[in-house]
C-alpha cells in the first residue's frame, strides 16, 4: 500500500488514468497484440501495486487534521478586495498525524 501511495503523490498528484497506467505498464509487459504477462524478475513477480479504487479509498481514510477556511478565520480585518478564498491546515498537525501514520503502519507490508 505505501508503494502505491508513493507512486500516486511523486511528482506531484496522478490523477486516475495516468495511474492506471502506470499500474497497468508496472504489472504487465504485451507478448503479442493482445495478450500481455506479468513482469517477473529473476522468475519471482514483480511487488503490485493497489488497484486505483482501494488506493483512493484508503487515502481517503487517513485522518491528516482539520482544514482552516481562509477566509473567515485568518481574513478578518481586511478589505473585501484583499480577502482571499481557500484552504490550510495546521503544519505542525500535519506533519505529527503523517509521522505516525507511516511509523505505526504495519497493516500493510511490501507484497514481496
Amino acid at each position: 500500500m505505501l508503494g502505491s501511495i508513493a507512486v500516486y503523490h511523486s511528482g506531484g498528484i496522478m490523477g486516475r488514468d495516468k495511474y492506471r497506467s502506470v499500474y497497468k505498464a508496472s504489472l504487465y509487459r504485451h507478448v503479442s497484440k493482445k495478450r500481455a504477462v506479468c513482469i517477473k524478475v529473476a522468475n519471482c513477480p514483480t511487488p503490485k501495486f493497489v488497484p486505483y479504487h482501494r488506493l483512493m479509498s484508503y487515502i481517503k481514510s487517513i485522518e491528516a487534521g482539520k482544514l482552516h477556511n481562509v477566509w473567515e478565520e485568518l481574513c478578518d480585518g481586511l478589505d473585501e478586495n484583499e480577502k482571499m478564498n481557500g484552504f490550510s491546515r495546521d503544519i505542525e498537525e500535519l506533519v505529527l498525524k503523517l509521522a505516525d501514520f507511516y511509523l505505526n503502519n504495519d497493516q500493510y507490508s511490501p507484497n514481496f
